[in-house]
């Protein structure tokens, strides 16, 4: 027997994910300026895709974006730490079933915090009323204060 495999140049595949990497490890500051942004690679005949993320809460996975989009590149501003996973799904133009990729996930850290004290991480600030004096626990491995 003689066997073939008919591919469609319509077929569609699931999208690559290139940004954040799986397992990826971010903090609010890195993400302050900028926002969450996700990128994946163009799918062969794919003309719009499905994002989805979500994040863990106390209840279990909370929806954060599910966004139909024409382009290969979505940017979240109001990201909160916590635990996310995000995939694409590659939407068939003809209605089809849509080429979901895999899942990643991502750890987005919480801003580190100041606990004041008198300890001996100290700053003056003179002025010509009464300067202001700060001190506060070293956060480590933080290099200098500003």
């Amino acid at each position: 027997p003689i066997g073939f495999k008919v591919q469609s140049k319509w077929e569609i595949e699931s999208p690559n994910l290139i940004s954040p990497k799986d397992k990826a490890r971010l903090t609010l500051a890195d993400l302050q300026d900028s926002g969450l942004r996700f990128t994946w690679s163009a799918a062969h005949a794919a003309e719009r895709y499905l994002l989805f993320v979500e994040r863990k809460s106390e209840k279990g996975w909370v929806k954060v974006v599910e966004q139909t989009l024409e382009s290969n590149t979505f940017t979240v501003s109001d990201v909160v730490a916590g635990e996310y996973r995000w995939n694409v799904a590659s939407l068939d133009p003809k209605g089809g079933p849509a080429k979901v990729s895999p899942t990643f996930s991502l750890l987005i850290e919480p801003m580190p915090t100041l606990e004041w004290t008198d300890l001996a991480s100290e700053q003056s600030y003179p002025g010509l009323t009464p300067g202001l004096k700060a001190s506060w626990k070293p956060i480590l491995p933080a290099p200098a204060y500003y």
